[in-house]
């Protein structure tokens, strides 16, 4: 499927020949498409705000009958700059499918005489197989992925940040992996539930401990720092390594992910023994549960361990569960992803003004 949108939203007909690219080409992946349903609008609008419009592909890649994969390009993407969207870590399927689907389109149309493929990728699968385990014999999958993200022809990937972004970015080259920070989509979430003066967040982990320091420093709130051993696939242990500098109402953890739930319960278990009668919410950036996390989550909401767990969409789930809220992260995403392809289509002095509401 081919069409056109411009600022009015507008579309060719089947019976129109594709119209020749005008320097950026929008396409959807058939995963992007199915875990991000209206996902178009919000990138054809940060676009359009900034006097970008794009010809659009959707749904280019399928299936043979015997379940190989099968991209076919509906228009000649000659000299274009492509934009993928893909979603790797969606229900829709499965991750290893999506990646292979994302590299496959990213080289058809490299073959086919695109000029630059920048891929949008809001979750990044892999992001936290990112350096050896002493005791483990396992590859760095996310420098396995660059590799080959680069090898298919993707210049850039854009991608929401998951993990430690410090040990990705070395393990990116020669991709450029552009991680957006994920704060103001933590700020947004966090935000409504403070109680000022009786609000305490809280690092379940090292690794978390710099940006819940962040935050707390923008919404003037103390911060308390947990750390967590792993002793199975979904189990955890936790301890506080500091305490709250006194009475609290409320307590939100806020992490980059909850898969297991695992160490989001174990700390919820701690901050409620140290605060007790203290209402304790979860904060994420991304939401990827297993089967046992969606089952922690739904059990914790429905008898009180949780009050509230508030994350994204940017992983595509959304699953059904009275307590726990799910923003849409796509508009953020598309006015990061505006502000970084707009340089390459627009010179300085004849970009238009951003409005108030980009980001």
């Amino acid at each position: 499927m081919s069409a056109r949108h411009s600022a009015g939203r507008s579309r060719t007909t089947a019976a129109e020949p594709p119209p020749a690219p005008t320097g950026a080409l929008t396409v959807l992946c058939r995963s992007f498409a199915d875990d991000f349903p209206g996902g178009l609008d919000a990138f054809h609008d940060a676009l359009g705000r900034r006097g970008l419009t794009t010809e659009v592909h959707e749904r280019v890649d399928g299936r043979f009958p015997d379940g190989e994969l099968c991209v076919d390009l509906p228009g000649d993407p000659t000299g274009a700059h492509v934009l993928v969207h893909q979603s790797l870590t969606g229900p829709a399927e499965q991750v290893d499918r999506s990646v292979l689907a994302l590299l496959a389109v990213a080289r058809a149309y490299r073959e086919h005489g695109a000029r630059k493929v920048t891929a949008v990728v809001p979750h990044l699968a892999y992001a936290r197989h990112d350096r050896h385990v002493p005791g483990e014999r396992r590859p760095v999958m996310a420098g396995l992925l660059a590799q080959l993200a680069a090898t298919a022809g993707i210049d850039t990937l854009i991608t929401l940040a998951s993990g430690a972004g410090e040990r990705l970015g070395p393990l990116s080259a020669p991709l450029n992996l552009v991680q957006l920070p994920s704060d103001q989509a933590l700020l947004a979430l966090v935000q409504p539930w403070v109680l000022p003066g009786r609000t305490v967040l809280v690092a379940p982990d090292a690794g978390a401990a710099r940006q819940v320091r962040r935050l707390g420093d923008q919404l003037r709130l103390p911060v308390v720092t947990a750390t967590k051993q792993r002793t199975g696939p979904d189990s955890v242990t936790a301890a506080l390594t500091s305490t709250p500098p006194g009475p609290a109402d409320r307590v939100i953890i806020v992490d980059d992910l909850i898969t297991s739930a695992g160490t989001m319960l174990a700390v919820a278990e701690l901050v409620r023994a140290e605060l007790d009668g203290c209402q304790v919410l979860c904060a994420a950036t991304h939401l990827r549960p297993t089967a046992t996390g969606e089952q922690r989550l739904a059990a914790a909401l429905r008898d009180g361990t949780l009050h509230r767990v508030l994350t994204t969409d940017a992983a595509g789930h959304r699953p059904r569960i009275a307590g726990l809220d799910v923003t849409a992260v796509l508009p953020l995403i598309a006015d990061a992803v505006a502000a970084h392809v707009l340089p390459d289509h627009a010179p300085l002095a004849e970009r238009p003004t951003a409005h108030a509401g980009s980001h």
